[in-house]
């Protein structure tokens, strides 16, 4: 493996991927933010580390967005009092 990450670096991470989750999307300079950040700490070129950001962001979305389909068929008005908590 490369160079390890901060804490305070992967701390600042981790806040940008779950804010770009919030919004659905993960924009171009967050992937490239987010892979500057890991390329060294996994030893991978740039290119391969946005790869893997933009692949494990897709990954936990689908993940999300299934939990959330099958919390509101489980329980339509359970998800949407959760929702206005």
């Amino acid at each position: 493996m490369g160079t390890p990450t901060s804490p305070a670096t992967r701390t600042e991470a981790l806040n940008v991927f779950a804010a770009d989750l919030r919004t659905g999307t993960l924009s171009d300079e967050d992937r490239q933010y987010l892979g500057s950040v890991i390329a060294p700490d996994r030893g991978q070129a740039a290119a391969d580390a946005e790869k893997r950001v933009a692949g494990k962001f897709a990954q936990t979305k689908a993940a999300i967005d299934a939990a959330e389909n099958n919390d509101k068929r489980a329980s339509p008005r359970g998800a949407r009092a959760r929702h206005l908590a």
